[in-house]
């Protein structure tokens, strides 16, 4: 367990923040994705004091989208905190050279070839939250409700994926995954 004094919240607060600094040569739009960057780092934080175990990785992906001298400071003490503890299945998993999008997409399809069908979809939904528009993670996860017999939300998930923009491979299996659901759905009738 992390042990969460006021120092050590003290000194996450202060590089949170401070990762989050806007230089002058800062593009307006990347202004907006600085202040939702900011909302994220911040909610994660107070889901980390509220001992929360999707706040440090919630965390890491918004620290993994800085290049700046507070993300080596913030990766610095995230690895000294996750030796503290026993490393859980994800970070067993990911060899810790995956990012949290990388990860949890490995996850979702180890879950899936292990007929852990909820465990794809929960995580699918860890990276719908952080990127709505990363196709794979619709894909996925229409796959598991469809495994699970959710037909109507397996095609809802299939759907949004295609209007994405896929890339090809992508469409041409979301396309063979539609047709099947459909002539699926006709013999059931």
């Amino acid at each position: 367990m992390i042990k969460k004094s006021p120092l050590v919240i003290g000194i996450l607060v202060a590089l949170c923040l401070g990762s989050m600094g806007m230089s002058e040569t800062t593009p307006v739009g990347a202004e907006i994705t600085g202040i939702d960057d900011q909302r994220m780092l911040i909610e994660s934080l107070k889901k980390f004091v509220d001992d929360n175990p999707t706040a440090a990785d919630e965390m890491e992906y918004v620290i993994q989208k800085k290049e700046d001298s507070a993300r080596k400071k913030m990766n610095d003490m995230l690895e000294k905190m996750a030796t503290e503890k026993k490393p859980t299945v994800s970070e067993e998993l990911s060899g810790g050279t995956m990012d949290y999008i990388s990860r949890h997409l490995n996850l979702a399809l180890v879950y899936f070839y292990e007929a852990k069908y909820w465990l794809t979809i929960e995580e699918c939904n860890s990276v719908i939250k952080v990127a709505p528009k990363n196709t794979l993670s619709w894909i996925r996860r229409g796959s598991g409700y469809y495994m699970l017999g959710q037909y109507e939300q397996a095609k809802a998930d299939w759907m949004l994926a295609m209007s994405l923009g896929p890339k090809k491979t992508e469409k041409v299996d979301l396309e063979r995954f539609l047709a099947k659901l459909e002539s699926l759905v006709a013999s059931e009738k």
